[in-house]
């Protein structure tokens, strides 16, 4: 009787193993992103989601947004957090986005509400009864730390584009720009050139937009999971970064740059 009980919950564990997805991580809770553990002594909030999202009262109804977002004018002409010097467009002639606006509504200025620097790690649009108010954290906002990733102002100097279009096609437009790449697209590896989409996205980059050919492009979430911080390993670190795929041998870049 014994022995089958043993085997009943070894058959159950295996049910129950074989239902999670295959590379999962261990989520949210716990990680970097999980701002409880920064609040200071005396705040009681238990939430893990409401430094970002909340169903009700939100400040931007895309992704449900509760994090105040940046005053910053975000533009990839102006110079970095520390000093990096900006520039209009890419090495190809793809068109930076210049401005706030340029950068659509994807999810790259959600990320930079936290990583500009310039607003409260608890800044919300509702911290409970739909009224905005500020959590207290240590520190209180990112301001000059290493995962501050535009200056207070906006400027994104230094960063690996984003909000533009994924160049696998002549012509590839996203957000409103068009790519200035001519040539090429959906190379061999160690052509110079880019992947095809679909190879790039069954590496596990994220790439947004539209299914057809030439309507993808690339946000913050195209490289980093924010809900996730065990997907992949960078220099021998589980879940480093946040990344979708490891940084351990540049396989993250070379998911898509033909190298």
């Amino acid at each position: 009787m014994k022995r089958l009980t043993i085997l009943s919950a070894l058959a159950a564990l295996f049910i129950v193993a074989a239902g999670l997805p295959a590379g999962a991580g261990p989520g949210l809770v716990n990680s970097s992103h999980d701002l409880r553990t920064l609040q200071n002594l005396g705040q009681t909030n238990n939430q893990v989601c409401i430094y970002c999202h909340t169903p009700h009262r939100a400040a931007d109804q895309n992704l449900i947004w509760n994090h105040s977002l940046g005053s910053g004018n975000y533009s990839f002409g102006a110079t970095g957090p520390f000093g990096s010097p900006g520039r209009a467009t890419t090495a190809a002639g793809t068109t930076l986005p210049a401005s706030t606006t340029a950068f659509g509504s994807g999810p790259t200025k959600m990320c930079m509400s936290c990583h500009d620097g310039s607003v409260a790690l608890g800044a919300l649009n509702n911290i409970g009864d739909g009224t905005p108010g500020i959590i207290p954290t240590t520190p209180a906002t990112l301001s000059g730390e290493t995962h501050q990733i535009a200056s207070a102002s906006g400027g994104m100097g230094g960063n690996h584009p984003v909000a533009i279009p994924y160049p696998d096609r002549a012509g590839a437009v996203y957000n409103g720009i068009t790519t200035g790449v001519t040539s090429g697209f959906g190379g061999a590896a160690g052509s110079g050139g880019w992947a095809d989409v679909t190879s790039a996205q069954s590496a596990g980059v994220k790439l947004h937009g539209g299914s057809a050919a030439g309507t993808f492009g690339m946000e913050c979430t195209s490289c980093h999971e924010p809900h996730n911080d065990g997907v992949a390993t960078t220099e021998g670190e589980a879940g480093k970064y946040f990344l979708r795929v490891s940084g351990d041998n540049s396989a993250l870049c070379l998911a898509c740059h033909r190298k």
